[in-house]
């Protein structure tokens, strides 16, 4: 496994409750081992995502406004 210059760093991603946001902050945290301090309007939508994203989710950080 080849390193990537984004593994393990702290990113913060605007829109993370959905689209393309989401799609970016699944894989982040998956895929590159990223905490993720995610940014979006909708805390319902938010909070179901980091349900979803299960034994991850302790790598995602919500901040809604």
């Amino acid at each position: 496994m080849s390193k990537n210059w984004i593994d393990n760093k702290t990113v913060i991603i605007t829109g993370a409750s959905a689209g393309i946001g989401k799609g970016i902050t699944e894989t982040l945290i998956k895929k590159h081992n990223c905490k993720v301090i995610g940014i979006a309007r909708s805390r319902e939508k938010t909070e179901k995502f980091a349900e979803e994203l299960g034994a991850y989710s302790k790598k995602f950080f919500v901040q809604t406004f």
